[in-house]
């Protein structure tokens, strides 16, 4: 099922809608949700892009006041097959790199979200976090996405 909905969410984009694995707030076990990938935090008075967040630099999420609030509780993991990273090698001319596990299995990214109630329906959003570069991939990007080991990630799916 799990690896069904990562491959249906192939290439996607911030404001798309994701596949996430959280902790249920209702039932204290873990969920299967989709949530739109841009953050707007709970406390905006209107969604405007104006707050919103599509990554997260892990490196200061306690002093953000749009994460501040989720890091206790709201955590998620995305599970993906794979990442992009964009170089641009000339002037005008970006290229995409399909980051993937050596052994093909599924990448689970780290991430927050949030609900934003002030409208109807309630919307969930959420924000995937990113860390400095581990040194063999800093030639294509200076930050990547957070990671959580798969087996993990496999054993909360799995309860």
């Amino acid at each position: 099922m799990l690896i069904d909905l990562v491959e249906a969410q192939r290439n996607l984009s911030p404001r798309s809608e994701v596949a996430a694995l959280r902790i249920s707030h209702e039932t204290g076990k873990p969920e299967l949700v989709r949530l739109l990938w841009w953050l707007v935090p709970s406390w905006s008075r209107e969604i405007s892009y104006k707050f919103s967040k599509f990554i997260a630099r892990l490196d200061g999420l306690e002093s953000k006041a749009s994460f501040r609030h989720t890091l206790q509780s709201q955590c998620c993991l995305i599970p993906a097959d794979c990442y992009y990273e964009w170089k641009e090698p000339e002037p005008k001319k970006k290229v995409p790199y399909a980051v993937r596990r050596k052994d093909g299995g599924l990448l689970f990214l780290a991430g927050l979200w949030d609900r934003w109630d002030k409208s109807t329906p309630t919307i969930e959003y959420c924000t995937i976090t990113t860390t400095g570069a581990a040194e063999h991939m800093r030639g294509l990007h200076l930050r990547m996405p957070v990671t959580v080991a798969g087996l993990l990630a496999v054993k909360i799916n799995q309860d």
